[in-house]
């Protein structure tokens, strides 16, 4: 093996660092992402405006929604995006101050690492110090239940509060407490239970907690009918319309007669396709894409409420609430997948009304009816 020299481990065109040198890189990156939110903490923090590739433009000041928006490749920087994450998913909130904590415990172990202690031995610290801090945070905890409205509210402002909403803090911590009470079950809250709509154009303070599901999607035809009492809900993932071939082909029709006599097949193809959902027994449909303006007229005149174009989240909110099951294949529905409510109902002018399902089968479903003057601020309002 003499004489053979040095095996080729790492890529000679790949930089390696090794040693303090890259402590001090990683160290760098992540106190880096720290100081991007660090200026949104505090009364006077400023929201950052993230503009996407294809123009979309968000408001925030949000550390999680910040960082989430930003194209980060260092692998460093990468793991403190994850801490904002997972104080996202745990709490809620904090994600800016957790993400600021830990570009300052770096700043403070990068001036120890270059005193000569080991990181190993730093790491040790922080342990030892996390164990502590959360021995005394039990201690200083305070038990809480349903009855202390006042904590609550008060837990609920320190949430908003530096949110560009802040200033109706007050309106808007009491809604969010009425509405976890409202769905509270063993004192268990479960947010699946808790919708949120948007409703641009009006103020912020209009903002309000109605009971059951508020869909921002009005009835297809003014002469559906506006309320149906004790509704059988069928949930459609599929488009409602006349169907295309899938391969080209072509045929030759010689007359008007044969024309007429292919309008009236397809279109009776089309309506014994209809007939099957009806044949369920429903009397309302929610569709996730496109209903035709045949089937639209064909359902007005069989007395049928329908909406389309329902997005995902507020489809499976529905489905959970109501039990109806989310069918794909319309030749594959039947009564089973049916769900059921006390009442729907569009409150509203035709065109621009909201649906309301209310009294749903399996769980007490509540909406946050999300109001502000523009899109901007709604969207702030629903991250807050």
């Amino acid at each position: 093996m003499a004489g053979l020299g040095q095996p080729t481990i790492i890529d000679p065109r790949k930089e390696q660092t090794q040693g303090k040198d890259a402590l001090h890189m990683n160290i760098a990156a992540a106190k880096a992402v720290a100081n991007i939110v660090k200026t949104t903490l505090g009364p006077k923090g400023m929201d950052k405006m993230l503009v996407n590739g294809v123009g979309d433009i968000v408001l925030t000041n949000d550390g999680a929604m910040i960082l989430k928006g930003m194209e980060i490749e260092h692998p460093t920087a990468k793991m403190i995006v994850e801490v904002a994450k997972t104080q996202e998913t745990i709490a809620g909130d904090g994600t800016t101050g957790a993400v600021v904590l830990a570009g300052a415990l770096l700043e403070k172990a990068e001036g120890l690492i270059d005193t000569g202690i080991h990181p190993a031995v730093i790491i040790k610290g922080f342990l030892k110090a996390s164990g502590k801090a959360m021995e005394l945070l039990d201690n200083y905890a305070v038990e809480v239940t349903k009855e202390n409205r006042e904590v609550l509210v008060n837990i609920a402002k320190t949430a908003i509060a530096g949110k560009s909403s802040e200033a109706f803090a007050d309106h808007i911590a009491n809604i969010c407490v009425d509405a976890a009470l409202e769905v509270e079950e063993d004192g268990k809250v479960d947010l699946n239970n808790i919708m949120l709509t948007q409703d641009p154009g009006q103020q912020i303070d209009e903002t309000e907690f109605l009971e059951g599901i508020v869909v921002n999607k009005a009835r297809l035809h003014s002469a559906m009918p506006e309320k149906v009492e004790k509704p059988k809900i069928a949930i459609l993932a599929s488009d409602i319309s006349v169907k295309k071939t899938k391969n080209k082909a072509s045929f030759q029709i010689d007359s008007a007669d044969k024309m007429k006599e292919f309008l009236e097949q397809e279109k009776a193809d089309f309506e014994a396709m209809l007939d099957r959902i009806l044949d369920t027994g429903a009397t309302v449909i929610i569709g996730t894409k496109n209903i035709d303006q045949v089937a639209m007229d064909y359902f007005q005149k069989k007395g049928v409420y329908a909406i389309r174009r329902v997005n995902e989240d507020d489809i499976k909110a529905i489905s959970r609430a109501t039990g109806a099951h989310i069918v794909k294949n319309i030749m594959d529905i039947s009564e089973k997948d049916l769900g059921s409510a006390e009442l729907i109902e569009q409150i509203g002018a035709f065109d621009l009304g909201k649906t309301y399902i209310r009294g749903c089968k399996n769980t007490n479903t509540i909406t946050i009816l999300l109001r502000g003057s523009t899109e901007h601020i709604t969207d702030n309002l629903e991250r807050t």
